[in-house]
C-alpha cells in the first residue's frame, strides 16, 4: 500500500493523464478504502495455507487501485 498511496502520486497521476473528470467526485480516503475493500475481497477468495508471493499482492494491490480509482471514470 505505501508504494501507491503514500504520496498519493498514483492518485495525482491518474487525475493528469484522464482527461475527463470522473463520474463521481470521490475524496483520497474513500479512494484509498476502497481499494482495501478490494483487496480484502481478493484475498477472501486465496484458499487457506497458501502463501502469496510479493509479486503476487502488488498484482493484487495493482487490480484493486486500478478499479477502485480508475473505475471511477468514464470510458472514453
Amino acid at each position: 500500500m505505501k508504494k501507491f498511496f503514500d504520496d498519493l502520486k498514483i492518485v495525482q497521476n491518474l487525475e493528469k493523464a484522464i482527461k475527463n473528470p470522473p463520474m463521481m467526485d470521490v475524496s483520497i480516503p474513500c479512494k484509498v478504502l476502497n481499494t482495501l475493500s478490494f483487496v480484502s475481497g481478493i484475498l477472501k477468495q486465496v484458499p487457506a495455507g497458501v502463501k502469496l508471493s510479493d509479486t503476487d499482492y502488488e498484482k493484487v494491490l495493482t487490480y484493486a487501485v486500478a478499479w477502485s480509482v480508475g473505475g471511477l471514470y468514464e470510458a472514453q
